[in-house]
């Protein structure tokens, strides 16, 4: 079972599309079909000139316009995560403290996930941000496993 966001309801994981390393999409099939046919109608594709078939003058203003948009999502970006750090201060401080606690050798962080067993990238997890070096070692899969269990559980606990 898997919470669709857009349409706000829980689903069979058959109703899901899957994504090319395993898991499912975080949209059921059915919202994604309305979400494409409504931007289908609104966006008009233009197709591009390769830049072989374009002016001088073309390719310039090509150029300036990829520029251009370059930065303005490099600028949303950085937008974004700084809003994110500000509303999640307590995060960002315990994610410094366990940096500076791995470089200093406080802390060790082992070189197997303490769920699975399996080696290879292991990430530290906070069950409770208020106590910053209480870090569980997960691997990249269980870490992503267990976020979204907290998210199901916080879904189960709104509805209730």
């Amino acid at each position: 079972m898997k919470h669709c966001p857009r349409c706000n309801k829980t689903k069979e994981d058959s109703e899901f599309y899957k994504r090319n390393n395993g898991y499912l999409r975080s949209h059921c099939i059915e919202c994604t079909k309305k979400q494409h046919k409504k931007y289908n109608k609104t966006y008009t594709y233009k197709k591009a000139k390769p830049r072989s078939e374009m002016t001088e003058e073309e390719v310039s203003e090509s150029r300036k316009l990829d520029k251009y948009y370059r930065q303005k999502t490099r600028e949303a970006r950085n937008a974004r995560h700084q809003a994110y750090k500000k509303r999640n201060r307590h995060k960002m401080k315990a994610h410094r403290l366990v940096a500076e606690a791995i470089e200093e050798g406080t802390l060790q962080r082992p070189d197997t996930c303490s769920k699975c067993g399996k080696a290879g990238i292991i990430e530290g997890h906070h069950e409770d941000y208020s106590l910053p070096l209480d870090v569980v070692w997960l691997c990249t899969g269980c870490h992503g496993a267990r976020h979204s269990e907290i998210y199901q559980e916080r879904l189960a606990n709104k509805s209730d």
